[in-house]
């Protein structure tokens, strides 16, 4: 346990285990191993360390989205209905339609693998504090969500139509296992596309979250140096305080770019966010916060009067203190504006299923009480018509909704699907 150190980033621990024995006949004896170092890590490598293996995981999952999905789509629908003509694959149909399968095989595995090194981030940034509880759990339905990607049905779908692929192929066993592989590989992209969105979305929350954690944390640190300043330190105390402001300064020049990359991400989603965290890493550069800092760690390194040294710390500590609460301030509204924006569009969905249902049945009772007449007809097939198309609208309107959400049961896209195909 080194929390009674407290240990700064960059400090350095020598430590070795010792054993002693209990020999009561020639004394005891004692052993020791070699000395180990260990360098206590800054919250800013842990969260670089922590983006970089976001960034990778995002990435395969891109990968993944976008591996020609529509052209596979495209050719298993192409062997069906060529199959329904001629009864018969060449044999370089049959090859092509093995590396197919095979592909979709290669894909689920690495969406499987992906869930499982999810957990395994999500585990460290527990155990490191470096996300709240709220962002953890979003994570965590996001990586069942992906544990689901490859569900039962696509395996069993898969699974026919290799043994359709057999020495004695029946052609309608294999158009029948090539329309139910189309649904399920269908229905593995839209889970693919949902999870990524999320996933981008969730992102976004956790690098905010980030930001207000390392400014948190440059507060925290500007503020023991400027305690340690009060205490009139050594020239030793002051060489290490003139290396811990030294670090303080790269890390929140480091911040300053960082809320510059995060606006620049956060535009598509919010504006007005984006504006936020641009005019905070703005007014960090015109109030040169780091370079003041190298200036307070030039100051140490003279051993003269520190009276302008803690000056100037406690500015920078008052400063860092606003930025903080500026950052934390923007993570709120984002996150407030996220869920009404999506208690919005919910309403709005809401009572567009509530129209059509209450359209649908009315057409159904005006059809069934009498026979509608030869002009009617016509009338009631537009409207029909528009039905349909307003459910189709609706639909889409529910995926959109889905790639922001967690919450939404993919059953209800589902179900108002087969309406469409009965």
């Amino acid at each position: 346990d080194l929390s009674g150190l407290e240990l700064l980033p960059d400090d350095l621990v020598h430590y070795y285990a010792q054993v002693r024995d209990n020999d009561q006949v020639s004394g005891p004896k004692t052993g020791r191993s070699r000395q180990f170092t260990f360098r206590y890590p800054s919250l800013y490598e842990m969260m670089a360390e922590l983006s970089e293996t976001r960034n990778d995981q995002i990435r395969t999952l891109e990968e993944l989205a976008t591996e020609e999905a529509e052209k596979t789509a495209e050719f298993v629908e192409q062997i069906r209905r060529e199959l329904l003509k001629k009864e018969e694959l060449t044999w370089q149909q049959r090859k092509e339609l093995e590396a197919t399968i095979e592909h979709q095989q290669d894909r689920a595995a690495a969406v499987s693998e992906l869930a499982q090194q999810m957990e395994q981030t999500m585990q460290v940034m527990q155990e490191n504090g470096l996300a709240s509880e709220e962002t953890l759990d979003k994570l965590e339905e996001i990586r069942e969500l992906m544990q689901d990607i490859t569900s039962p049905e696509l395996q069993e779908a898969l699974q026919t139509l290799q043994e359709a692929m057999g020495e004695q192929i029946e052609p309608r066993d294999l158009t029948d296992a090539l329309a139910n592989f189309a649904a399920d590989h269908e229905a593995f992209q839209q889970r693919l596309d949902r999870t990524l969105a999320l996933l981008r979305q969730v992102d976004l929350e956790q690098r905010l979250e980030a930001a207000v954690k390392q400014a948190e944390d440059l507060h925290s640190r500007q503020q023991r140096i400027d305690d340690a300043l009060r205490g009139k330190p050594s020239p030793v105390e002051s060489q290490k305080l003139q290396r811990q402001e030294a670090l303080l300064s790269e890390d929140t020049q480091s911040l300053q770019e960082q809320l510059n990359k995060l606006a620049d991400d956060a535009r598509p989603h919010d504006g007005s966010t984006a504006n936020e965290l641009e005019r905070h890493a703005q007014d960090m550069q015109a109030n040169r916060l780091s370079g003041r800092m190298k200036e307070l760690s030039d100051q140490l390194g003279t051993h003269r009067d520190q009276s302008q040294a803690r000056q100037l710390g406690e500015q920078l500590e008052q400063e860092l203190g606003s930025l903080t609460s500026g950052l934390e301030q923007v993570r709120q509204q984002f996150i407030a504006a996220q869920k009404q924006d999506m208690l919005r569009a919910l309403k709005q969905l809401t009572e567009s299923m509530v129209v059509l249902s209450i359209n649908q049945e009315d057409l159904l009772d005006r059809s069934t009480d009498q026979a509608p007449s030869a002009n009617a007809l016509p009338q009631m097939a537009d409207e029909q018509f528009a039905l349909l198309n307003g459910t189709g609208l609706l639909i889409e309107q529910l995926a959109d909704v889905g790639r922001r959400t967690v919450n939404l049961n993919l059953g209800l896209p589902a179900t108002l699907g087969r309406v469409l195909q009965s």
